[in-house]
């Protein structure tokens, strides 16, 4: 690109030392004719002056300004063929100039597509660098936590999370499964299958409470994390997945290791101080109307009826005083108290709160201390 600039600034210089010459010898031409004009006219003076003063000289003027006329024209027709010449060189100098210039655009043209190449193969290489970059930093796999492998599905060769004695044609449906599983059994999670009817109250954050068979009845504590938003279905019992973050505190000096089953108990609600029933001294109330074994009942309908009646009405009267109850979902019931020196039994009407599945929290209808029947031996 630099060669064909230079070429045209050449060409311009040569037709401007051209054109430049031009003008010198139209001045001088032009400068020719006036002193040939000059001549002319001082010869025609002459021819006058001599006619006047001698005929004799009249032949010898004339062929003087013959003369003369003969260099004017011969002046005249070098000047023409002087301008003639230059203005061939400049022609001359102006197509070298035109085809210079067409050379350069040529040059710069090509020169711009050769850069235009250079840098399209330059993004497509960027492109490979960053996708070989990409591939490299994904041929090394890093665990994200500390712990223990305690599984590797997958061999050589390979594909990963395919158990090592998988056949050939079992390498679809195992692909789905951990490639390495590694275990921190420094940090505890317990997965827990909560019932749907008991996920209504239940909240990330609640404190949770669980044994295991292999510590006996040793409580371990924790926290609720994560509740599972899809449920499970089993036997046609929907449950939901809810994880459990294991205190660390409680793991000191036991060996609580991944797989153990658990017993958990989620405490979604708490009532201090409150009074409780053994949920068997419903069950016991519910059961006394009926005849076991041909033993007659313990208790009338009619007796079971006015009790529940009562109850109702207690609710009631309670959910009046207090709306906050609700919360609660209190529960109108009725249990059996065996009065002491008396073989009948009688019932009492009660209202039930909060309920763990082992207790019943009673919201109205007992006083602590008193006595309810959880069952009796009919015979």
């Amino acid at each position: 690109m630099a060669q064909a600039n230079a070429s045209v600034v050449t060409a311009q210089n040569t037709v401007n030392a051209d054109t430049s010459a031009l003008a010198t010898a139209q001045a001088n031409a032009n400068q020719t004719n006036a002193t040939a004009q000059g001549v002319v006219n001082s010869a025609q003076k002459q021819l006058t002056v001599t006619e006047t003063t001698s005929t004799s000289n009249n032949a010898a003027a004339q062929a003087k300004v013959t003369n003369d006329q003969q260099s004017v024209t011969s002046a005249v027709a070098q000047a023409s063929s002087s301008n003639t010449t230059a203005q061939n060189t400049v022609n001359a100098a102006t197509s070298a100039l035109a085809t210079a210039q067409a050379n350069a655009n040529a040059s710069v043209t090509t020169q711009q597509g050769m850069v235009n190449t250079a840098q399209s193969t330059l993004q497509t290489n960027l492109v490979a660098l960053q996708t070989a970059q990409h591939n490299l930093a994904n041929a090394t796999l890093l665990a994200p936590h500390d712990g223990i492998v305690t599984t590797i599905n997958g061999t050589v060769g390979g594909t990963p999370g395919a158990p090592a004695s998988a056949s050939a044609t079992s390498t679809t449906s195992a692909s789905g499964n951990t490639f390495i599983q590694i275990a921190d059994i420094s940090t505890l999670q317990v997965l827990a299958a909560v019932n749907e009817s008991d996920t209504a109250n239940l909240k990330v954050g609640d404190p949770a409470r669980f044994t295991v068979s292999a510590y006996g009845n040793r409580l371990f504590t924790g926290t609720v994390s994560a509740i599972s938003p899809i449920g499970q279905t089993v036997s046609n019992v929907v449950s939901y997945p809810v994880t459990i973050d294991v205190k660390k505190d409680d793991l000191q000096n036991t060996n609580l290791l991944p797989g153990m089953t658990a017993s958990v108990t989620i405490v979604v609600v708490q009532r201090p101080n409150v009074v409780l029933i053994p949920v068997t001294a419903i069950n016991f109330a519910r059961t006394a109307t009926g005849t076991v074994n041909g033993i007659p009942p313990l208790i009338t309908t009619q007796q079971a009826s006015a009790a529940l009646a009562q109850a109702r009405q207690m609710r009631t009267e309670l959910l009046n005083q207090n709306p906050a109850v609700a919360q609660d979902n209190p529960i109108p019931a009725y249990v059996l108290e065996q009065p002491a020196g008396r073989t009948a039994f009688i019932t009492v009407p009660v209202v039930l709160g909060l309920t763990d599945d082992t207790y019943y929290v009673v919201l109205q209808g007992l006083s602590p201390g008193d006595i309810v029947v959880v069952g009796a031996q009919r015979g």
